[in-house]
Protein backbone atom coordinates (compact mmCIF):
# COMPACT_ATOMS: atom_id res chain seq x y z
CA UNK A 1 0.00 0.00 0.00
CA UNK A 2 1.47 3.45 -0.47
CA UNK A 3 0.91 5.26 2.82
CA UNK A 4 0.73 9.05 3.28
CA UNK A 5 0.66 10.60 6.53
CA UNK A 6 -0.80 14.33 6.46
CA UNK A 7 -1.17 14.64 10.24
CA UNK A 8 -0.24 12.97 13.37
CA UNK A 9 -2.13 14.33 16.44
CA UNK A 10 0.52 14.23 19.55
CA UNK A 11 3.59 12.22 19.92
CA UNK A 12 4.50 8.23 19.09
CA UNK A 13 1.12 8.53 16.40
CA UNK A 14 1.81 5.65 13.54
CA UNK A 15 0.02 4.79 10.31
CA UNK A 16 0.82 0.91 9.23
CA UNK A 17 -0.47 -2.09 7.33
CA UNK A 18 -1.74 -4.99 9.73
CA UNK A 19 -1.93 -8.89 8.95
CA UNK A 20 -2.51 -12.19 10.39
CA UNK A 21 -5.96 -10.45 11.81
CA UNK A 22 -8.34 -12.40 14.12
CA UNK A 23 -10.17 -10.15 15.63
CA UNK A 24 -9.54 -6.61 17.14
CA UNK A 25 -7.41 -7.86 19.87
CA UNK A 26 -5.25 -10.69 17.80
CA UNK A 27 -3.03 -9.40 14.82
CA UNK A 28 0.40 -8.52 13.42
CA UNK A 29 1.00 -4.97 12.62
CA UNK A 30 4.25 -3.13 11.04
CA UNK A 31 3.77 0.31 11.62
CA UNK A 32 5.55 4.37 10.50
CA UNK A 33 6.02 6.44 13.53
CA UNK A 34 6.52 9.91 14.19
CA UNK A 35 8.98 9.06 16.73
CA UNK A 36 10.92 8.09 13.42
CA UNK A 37 10.46 3.73 14.31
CA UNK A 38 9.73 1.51 11.78
CA UNK A 39 8.07 -1.40 13.76
CA UNK A 40 6.79 -4.73 13.80
CA UNK A 41 3.94 -5.24 16.61
CA UNK A 42 1.79 -8.21 17.70
CA UNK A 43 -1.37 -7.84 19.26
CA UNK A 44 -2.07 -10.66 21.69
CA UNK A 45 -5.65 -10.76 23.90
CA UNK A 46 -5.33 -6.51 23.29
CA UNK A 47 -1.47 -6.84 24.69
CA UNK A 48 0.87 -5.12 22.69
CA UNK A 49 4.26 -7.19 21.66
CA UNK A 50 6.92 -5.59 20.08
CA UNK A 51 8.65 -7.94 17.60
CA UNK A 52 11.44 -5.68 15.61
CA UNK A 53 12.19 -1.85 15.80
CA UNK A 54 14.40 0.45 13.96
CA UNK A 55 14.68 3.95 13.53
CA UNK A 56 13.53 5.27 10.54
CA UNK A 57 12.24 9.27 9.48
CA UNK A 58 9.06 9.47 8.96
CA UNK A 59 7.33 13.05 7.74
CA UNK A 60 4.03 13.82 6.63
CA UNK A 61 2.89 14.77 3.23
CA UNK A 62 5.45 12.58 2.60
CA UNK A 63 4.20 8.80 0.56
CA UNK A 64 6.24 5.32 1.45
CA UNK A 65 5.33 2.33 -0.55
CA UNK A 66 4.55 -0.48 2.65
CA UNK A 67 4.59 -3.99 2.18
CA UNK A 68 3.79 -6.48 4.87
CA UNK A 69 5.04 -9.74 4.16
CA UNK A 70 3.76 -12.85 6.57
CA UNK A 71 5.47 -16.37 5.67
CA UNK A 72 5.08 -19.15 7.98
CA UNK A 73 6.91 -18.08 11.40
CA UNK A 74 8.51 -14.92 9.54
CA UNK A 75 7.29 -11.31 8.95
CA UNK A 76 9.03 -8.81 6.75
CA UNK A 77 8.49 -5.01 6.28
CA UNK A 78 9.48 -3.71 3.34
CA UNK A 79 9.54 0.46 3.03
CA UNK A 80 9.64 1.88 -0.57
CA UNK A 81 10.97 -1.92 -2.07
CA UNK A 82 13.88 -2.05 0.75
CA UNK A 83 13.50 -4.82 3.05
CA UNK A 84 13.74 -2.96 6.66
CA UNK A 85 12.30 -5.43 9.40
CA UNK A 86 12.31 -8.77 10.03
CA UNK A 87 10.89 -11.06 12.93
CA UNK A 88 10.21 -14.39 14.28
CA UNK A 89 5.95 -14.35 14.61
CA UNK A 90 4.17 -17.99 15.59
CA UNK A 91 1.12 -17.47 12.58
CA UNK A 92 -2.64 -18.35 13.89
CA UNK A 93 -3.29 -18.86 10.18
CA UNK A 94 -6.33 -21.46 11.12
CA UNK A 95 -8.85 -18.27 11.88
CA UNK A 96 -6.26 -15.62 10.99
CA UNK A 97 -7.77 -14.21 7.15
CA UNK A 98 -7.65 -10.82 7.20
CA UNK A 99 -5.30 -7.90 6.77
CA UNK A 100 -5.78 -3.76 6.63
CA UNK A 101 -4.61 -0.59 6.64
CA UNK A 102 -4.43 0.82 10.47
CA UNK A 103 -3.50 3.77 12.36
CA UNK A 104 -3.41 5.78 15.82
CA UNK A 105 -4.15 8.95 15.66
CA UNK A 106 -3.07 9.97 12.47
CA UNK A 107 -4.78 11.30 9.27
CA UNK A 108 -3.85 9.90 6.00
CA UNK A 109 -4.21 9.19 2.46
CA UNK A 110 -4.46 5.46 1.00
CA UNK A 111 -3.70 4.43 -1.93
CA UNK A 112 -2.99 1.25 -3.83
CA UNK A 113 -3.92 -1.00 -0.97
CA UNK A 114 -3.22 -5.05 -2.04
CA UNK A 115 -3.74 -7.97 -0.15
CA UNK A 116 -2.07 -11.58 -1.63
CA UNK A 117 -2.34 -14.83 -0.41
CA UNK A 118 -0.23 -17.60 -2.75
Amino acid sequence: ADLRPTQFDGADRWIGLAARHVDANNYVYVTLRNSNTLQIKKLVNGAIQTLASVPFSVATNTTYRVRLETVGSRVRAYVNGELRLEAADVPNTSVAKRAGVVMYKTAAEVDNFSLFQP
